[in-house]
Formats: structure tokens, sequence, C-alpha cells
């Protein structure tokens, strides 16, 4: 799919899912003072086209950010908005700085005529606000002396989370405490997946959204690219493999575009797709690619912030023992496969009974159930009750092999629900060695913790148990169903 088919799309398809953001958005308009409206969100999740869909008719000044302009550029680029909504003979000229530019911006809204409530949209803020451009001290002066007071809305938007963060929700300065809402915006969950898919009238089978959503997460950019009359194989091939495959490049263009120092993020996001289980902070250190200190902690709180990586702390363990996950499918993916076969069409067709394959399935479906586990808990039908999640992993010693345990539901009701996840294209068959080795984690879990809660073994997988005299040591059992329940239920 081209370019221009995704922009005529964007006209036409409605918005999937958003329920809350767009109930947000909506009662801003409701309101009799001024907004300050902050959306932030990973590349390509649809901050812009959800604003654009929103606030359509309000809409009356949108300047987007150039990541690739000067500040002299992006001033012209902000006057020629507004001369192309004079549309006079005598446009204006570029201002000098930031602060002669919002003065003309303050001319041109206080002599709109307009009944409904006004909208001003600065897309892709941190391009705009770079270094010494001098645009957010001149913004804050005039949110500060003059907007507050207008009845306007105005919305900032950003990639790159951290910025906008650090930069104005964290603000000390005069933006302290201005924002009056804040929406982080989050890829798809499945049942959104599902939702939009069939929404473009695309009726892939669950299994099918389960191995586009491993390859392509919840992005909805991605997500265009996916056709109708297809399979998801099919598609996943054409999309991610071959000369003209659109997303062949995705991976160096996302870092390079969110990040100004790229090379330290990319760095640590192959680093991580190497280790499944994750890695430590000192881990990450002795792999040799960040040395410790601000620039690691810089670095690491930028990934986890545009959602590439995932923190989690090991049941029982300390905050030092924090591992760090490559949680980005499209990341994964694209390492696993794509950087060495992106050229080859076709590629993909050849790999469902590879090493490769079994490894990235295995772990991209654990990594797709953690991100769904509140699903996961109402389907247990324990959504009610207090739980915390974790994972644990014992890396073995002369009488003890090594082993981990997914995903942990530690419930306050006194028991414990360990999760493994196992990703099969038929039902999965319990066979005797298999549940003794279940029987051996489960005892070797229970000495190494030195918990008292009961545990209750529990199976994930697409299809659910094959009939087995062995199943018995399987006291809960999710089909793939379970994970695309509504999770705003």
């Amino acid at each position: 799919m081209g370019r221009k088919r995704i922009v005529e799309e964007q006209e036409v398809v409605p918005i999937c899912g958003r329920e809350e953001e767009i109930r947000v958005m909506k009662k801003l308009l409701q309101t009799k003072e001024s907004e300050l409206l902050a959306v932030y969100g990973r590349r390509r999740v649809g901050k812009s086209f959800l604003i654009k869909k929103v606030y359509k008719k309000e809409i009356v000044y949108k300047l987007e950010g150039d990541r690739n302009a000067s500040n002299k550029e992006q001033l012209q680029n902000f006057i020629d908005n507004i001369n192309d909504k004079l549309r006079s003979k005598r446009p204006l000229p570029a201002p000098k700085n930031w602060n002669a530019a919002f003065k003309i911006l303050q001319t041109y809204i206080t002599g709109l005529r307009v009944k409904h409530k006004k909208v001003i949209f600065f897309d892709e803020l941190p391009w705009i606000s770079k270094p010494k451009s001098g645009f957010l001290k001149a913004f804050e002066y005039f949110w500060n002396s003059w907007a507050v007071d207008q009845n306007i809305i105005i919305v900032i938007c950003g990639s790159a989370a951290s910025w906008i963060i650090d930069n104005v929700l964290d603000d000390k300065g005069g933006l302290h405490n201005r924002v009056t809402k804040k929406i982080q915006l989050m890829p798809f969950t499945l049942y959104e997946t599902e939702k939009y898919l069939k929404s473009r009238k695309i009726n892939f089978s669950r299994y099918e959204i389960v191995q586009l959503y491993m390859v392509l997460g919840g992005v909805p950019f991605y997500l265009r690219e996916v056709e109708n009359g297809s399979s998801a194989a099919k598609e996943i091939d054409r999309i991610c493999f071959g000369t003209k495959a659109p997303l062949k490049n995705e991976f160096d263009n996302l870092f390079k575009a969110l990040f100004i120092n790229h090379q330290h993020h990319t760095d640590i996001v192959k680093a991580l797709a190497k280790k499944k289980k994750g890695l430590t902070r000192n881990e990450l250190v002795t792999s040799g690619k960040i040395t410790t200190g601000g620039t690691l902690t810089k670095v690491l709180k930028e990934l986890e912030l545009s959602h590439f990586i995932t923190t989690y702390k090991p049941f029982g363990k300390q905050e030092r023992d924090t591992l760090y996950r490559l949680t980005d499918e499209y990341s994964l993916f694209y390492l696993s496969f794509i950087e060495k076969n992106g050229n080859t069409k076709g590629f993909w067709y050849k790999q469902t009974a590879t090493p490769t394959y079994n490894t990235w399935g295995g772990f991209s479906f654990e990594s797709l159930c953690l991100k769904h586990i509140e699903s996961i808990k109402y389907s247990l039908s324990i959504a009610g009750i207090y739980s915390e999640s974790s994972s644990f992993y014992f890396g073995g010693n002369d009488s003890i092999p090594g082993f981990q345990m997914d995903m942990i539901i530690d419930r306050l009701d006194n028991v414990i629900n360990i999760c493994e996840m196992k990703f099969y294209n038929k039902p999965f068959i319990i066979t005797k060695k298999e549940a003794d080795n279940i029987r051996l984690k489960l005892a070797y879990f229970q000495h190494f913790t030195k918990t008292r809660k009961r545990l209750v073994f529990t199976l994930i997988s697409n299809y659910g148990l094959a009939n087995s005299i062995h199943n018995d040591i399987v006291e809960k059992s999710l089909t793939i169903d379970g994970l695309f329940l509504n999770e705003e239920f």
C-alpha cells in the first residue's frame, strides 16, 4: 500500500477503539475555560490521526514540527500556515523569533469569528522546540499571559514521550501544573486490533490476528498496511520481505525519528533482542553496549516511555534485579528475521518449521500475554482480587537445572497462578515428560521462594489442551479467546 492510499484511507476510516480518549477530548470542548492537552505516545500509534478526527471542525490553527528543519525554517512554516488561513494579497513576513510568532498567532485567533471552541494544535512539539530555539519559553509566556483566559484548547503532541514528560508535564518553570489533561496513547490491544481489522473488512481468524500482532504489534500505522482478501502469513511476507516491502526499513527510521543520539537506543534494543528473558542494568553495562551513569539511565527511560522495552521485577527479588525486556513486537521481528532477509520475497513461508521461528514465536507470544494480563485475570475470574505480576528465573547449578516461570500472578487470597504460555497451531499435548517437568518446576519454585501460598498451574495457549491422561497437572487452561476481551470491562 502506497503512502497516497494511506492518506486517503485516513479520511474515510472511522476511529476504532480509543473510546476513553475520545470521551476526554470531547469533554474539553464543553468546559468554559482554556485547556492545555498533552498527547504523547510512541511513533506511528495514531496520535495525530486521533486529534485531527476528534477536533476536525474545531482546529483553527495547526503547526507540525519538522525534524530536519532549522529554527528559521520552522518559523517560516509557522507564518506560511497563518498566510494560508488569511489568504491575503500581502502575506505576512516570517517572524524573527517565537515571541513575535505567538503575538501574530494571538492577533489571528482574536480576529476569528467562530461559534465553536477554538483548538490550536502543535504536532511533534519536540521537533519544533529544539535546543536554543526559544520556542518553549515563548510558549510559556503565550499561555500564561493570554491563552489561559481565552476559553480555547491548545493541544501539544509528540512521539518523544520522555521529552514531553520532562519539558512539559514535569516542568518546574512557567508550565508547571499548566497541563489540564494528558493522554498517553497506547498501541491497540488485541480487542481493538480485531475491531479495527473488521472495520476494514479484514476477517482474519483470531490465530491469524495473534500472528499479525506478534509481528506488527497494535500499531495502527503498521496495521493499515494489511489488505483484505489474503492470509496473515501472506500479508506478513508482503509487508516485511522483498525489495518493495513497506516496513522493511522501518527499524532504522523508527529510532532516528525519535532520539537524537539514537545509536545508544538501537544498541540496547539489539542487546535485549539476544536475551529473551531480559537483562539487568548491570548486565547491559557488561554487554559493552553503553556505559553506566546518566546516559544509560536516560536511554532506558526514553525506551520505556516510548514502549520499546518493559521493566519486570522477578518474583521475590530486589530492585537491582529488575529486568529490562524488549517488548516492541516489530523491533524483535526485525532483528530476528528482516535485518538479514528483508530483500527475500517469500522468505516468511519457509520459516514456520525452523528453530529460529520457534524461539521467536515462544517469546513473542509470551510478551503478548504479558501485555494482556488484565484480560487474562478477567478470564481467570480473578480480576477483582488484588494481585501483583512478575516472573521467575533460576540460572541453574550443579544439582538443579535452570528454569523460568513466564508469568506469576501473586494474589492477595493466598494463591499464586503460575502461568506458562505455549504458542502452537493446534491443541497442546501434555505428555508424561511435560507433566513431570511442570511438577519439578513448581517444587523448585516453592523451594527457592519459600512461599506457602497454593500454586495453580495455568496454561495459556492458542487452542487449549488436547486430551491426555496427564492434563490434571493443569488447573486452569485459557485459549487465545481470553486475550481478546475488552480490557476496559
